[in-house]
């Protein structure tokens, strides 16, 4: 992935700046993610997800990026790409933002999710607060890069693009 178009597509502040480390990190986070069933209320998927990222209420916030996936293939409107139908999002507290989702809250999703029913998957990518992201960019930004590593690499069909994923589209994987 180009360091360049990740740092203009995100545009963080000019003291922030995004390096090999960074991108290194992305790559071991998600090679470290966690799949499991999506946790749709009432279903035995939700205790297993709680019991990883706490519930949806609670002050010890788990943050990071997730993938909801489906079982079916789509085409991005933004794109032309046919992919597994999947979304992307980030949040800083995953327990809440994913069961949101699952919950059919969100109207990103909320069509997407109905069609699951309970099988679909998501998948964690999880930056616990004690993480060390090399110095360059805080937590937050760290995490914003993780979504945008994570869009380039796996291809969602559900997520809204916006000009920066068209252009690092074309720029080889890390």
């Amino acid at each position: 992935m180009d360091i360049e178009i990740l740092g203009k597509a995100l545009c963080f502040d000019e003291y922030s700046q995004i390096t090999d480390e960074h991108l290194a990190l992305c790559l071991d986070i998600y090679n470290k993610r966690v799949s499991m069933p999506l946790p749709v209320p009432n279903t035995e998927y939700v205790l297993p997800f709680v019991n990883l990222v706490g519930p949806e209420i609670t002050t010890d916030n788990v943050p990071g990026c997730y993938l909801i996936k489906g079982l079916n293939t789509g085409r991005s409107n933004a794109t032309g790409i046919e992919n597994i139908e999947s979304y992307i999002g980030q949040a800083k507290h995953l327990g809440h933002r994913v069961k949101d989702h699952a919950k059919k809250h969100d109207s990103t999703t909320k069509e997407f999710v109905k069609t699951l029913k309970d099988r679909g998957t998501v998948e964690l990518f999880i930056v616990r607060k004690d993480v060390i992201i090399p110095e360059g960019l805080s937590h937050k930004q760290f995490i914003s890069l993780l979504e945008q590593y994570l869009i380039i690499k796996l291809r969602p069909t559900l997520n809204s693009y916006s000009w920066y994923y068209v252009i690092s589209f074309s720029y080889s994987e890390t």
